[in-house]
């Protein structure tokens, strides 16, 4: 898979921005509950065999999915199927059947990205996500995260010095950075 310097990474949550605005900052990779607006995903994490298939048949190119290992073995004949990237051993997430998607997704954009990740739509109400998400952010201080959201900011990242809340109206900046 390609390295990118930036990438998106859309959550269970809807967003009012269109994906074609999104994609101003870099391609995006999405759990698979956008089905709907699978020509803007550039990647799509998913578990489920059904929504792998759905996403191998869009017309006019298939979606990138990046799946668990067990149905890479089946579909590894596919270009456009790839397997969840390692985990390094200094790892301190426990991952299994019940870590969510957004999680998994994350996980994901950081083996294709090198310098920023912005999170859209990310939900972070499940507390179990939160703890996950501030794990991965502090053990990647080299890597900057971008929260995006509508007002009001959350402050639940605000120790992380390698994350930060921006609103929506005030990604604009995120261009220059």
């Amino acid at each position: 898979m390609k390295k990118y310097e930036y990438i998106t990474v859309l959550g269970h949550n809807t967003i009012r921005l269109p994906f074609s605005d999104l994609k101003k900052y870099g391609p995006i990779i999405s759990v698979s509950n956008h089905m709907h607006d699978a020509d803007q995903l550039d990647y799509v994490w998913t578990r489920q065999e059904k929504d792998l298939l759905w996403f191998l048949q869009q017309r006019p190119s298939p979606v990138n999915c990046v799946t668990t290992p067990e149905l890479y073995k089946k579909y590894v004949f596919y270009d456009e199927v790839h397997s969840f990237p390692p985990i390094s051993p200094q790892f301190n997430l426990t991952l299994d059947v019940n870590t969510d998607d957004q999680t998994l997704a994350l996980l994901s954009a950081l083996g294709l990205c090198d310098k920023r990740i912005l999170l859209a739509g990310y939900d972070i109400s499940d507390p179990r996500v939160l703890k996950d998400l501030r794990s991965v952010i502090m053990l990647h201080p080299d890597m900057k995260f971008y929260f995006l959201c509508n007002p009001p900011k959350t402050k639940q990242l605000d120790y992380c010095s390698n994350a930060e809340c921006i609103l929506f109206k005030d990604m604009e900046r995120l261009k220059n950075d």
